[in-house]
């Protein structure tokens, strides 16, 4: 993390959530339990 901007900072986090959510909605997909769908879907909300 030497010299990074806080632009560059926020860009790193908003990918790291993008690709948070995109994995919960993938594993959402898979999954048949209406509990589990309901978690991740939750989580990718957070």
């Amino acid at each position: 993390m030497k010299n990074q901007t806080l632009e560059s900072l926020i860009e790193l986090a908003i990918v790291n959530e993008q690709e948070a959510y995109d994995s919960y909605m993938e594993l959402c997909k898979l999954v048949d339990d209406k509990t589990a769908k309901d978690t991740l879907k939750f989580l990718s909300d957070k």
